[in-house]
């Protein structure tokens, strides 16, 4: 199951505080998935404050996540997401937390331009064209 945007539901607990909500709706999620022993995605957004050096570009930290820490405690794998300083036709990925197993140090680049339909691939393997070339 994949939610896109976990900030975008309702919480039916109604907290009163924005993460008294992600907590009751990660329980909710985490419930749901634990029970009926399905795959859950869920997307998040990073904090908006980025601390000390760190690029707003680069993938967050597990304790750069919006709506309070509730988030990181109901994951069994935190993926971040950021661009790249080299191009923006690179995205780094870094997993800053696992719950159990070895931990994933730095992150990784990979591909991403919409425009070629090269997505995680290395630039020479893709042929280049242009989207006005394909038959719809």
């Amino acid at each position: 199951m994949l939610v896109d945007g976990i900030y975008l539901m309702q919480d039916e607990e109604h907290g009163s505080q924005s993460w008294e909500q992600i907590r009751n709706i990660c329980r909710g999620l985490k419930t749901l998935s634990t029970e009926a022993n399905i795959a859950l995605l869920v997307t998040n957004q990073s904090g908006r404050e980025r601390g000390g050096n760190e690029s707003s570009s680069t993938p967050a930290s597990a304790s750069n996540v919006a709506y309070g820490y509730d988030f990181n405690r109901f994951v069994d794998i935190l993926v971040s997401i950021g661009g790249s300083k080299d191009s923006p036709n690179v995205r780094e990925v870094a997993i800053p937390l696992i719950r159990s197993g070895r931990a994933v140090p730095g992150s990784y680049p990979i591909t991403f331009d919409t425009d070629t339909g090269n997505i995680g691939r290395s630039f020479s393997e893709v042929p280049t064209m242009s989207l006005a070339s394909l038959d719809f």
